[in-house]
């Protein structure tokens, strides 16, 4: 979830109604193609909108593995398969990609924070963690 909720940050900060100069919308910015492949009539439904776009970036990551397969989802399946050397993207495609990666490393460690052990350890009495 927290890699889906980083490529909406990148897409469409949050803006369900968000339209890009290309056409894409929504949440994930789905093109017209891409919503036709999922099934979706109404792009602008955020339901439907993220997760057409958390369909498309499972099958790309299959496809690809992390990292490209966020150039794909930015830049076109096609474009990465015929580039698939990062230095070959666009400098937009791999700015993209190191947004995405930053913000999805970042909400990787504030979950961590929030399953962290208790101060206190009943297995061990008089054990404290240090916070």
């Amino acid at each position: 979830m927290s890699l889906v909720r980083s490529v909406i940050d990148a897409e469409s900060a949050g803006d369900p109604r968000a339209v890009s100069s290309a056409g894409a919308v929504g949440l994930m910015q789905i093109e017209p193609s891409t919503a036709g492949d999922c099934g979706v009539s109404d792009r602008y439904d955020a339901r439907a909108n993220v997760r057409c776009g958390a369909r498309t970036l499972a099958y790309l990551i299959r496809d690809f593995g992390l990292r490209s397969a966020l150039a794909a989802y930015n830049w076109g399946s096609g474009n990465v398969a015929a580039h698939p050397r990062a230095v070959d993207w666009p400098a937009e495609t791999r700015q993209y990609v190191d947004t995405v990666l930053r913000r999805y490393d970042m909400l990787q460690h504030v979950s961590l924070v929030y399953a962290r052990p208790p101060p206190t350890s009943p297995l061990i009495p008089g054990f404290r963690t240090l916070s």
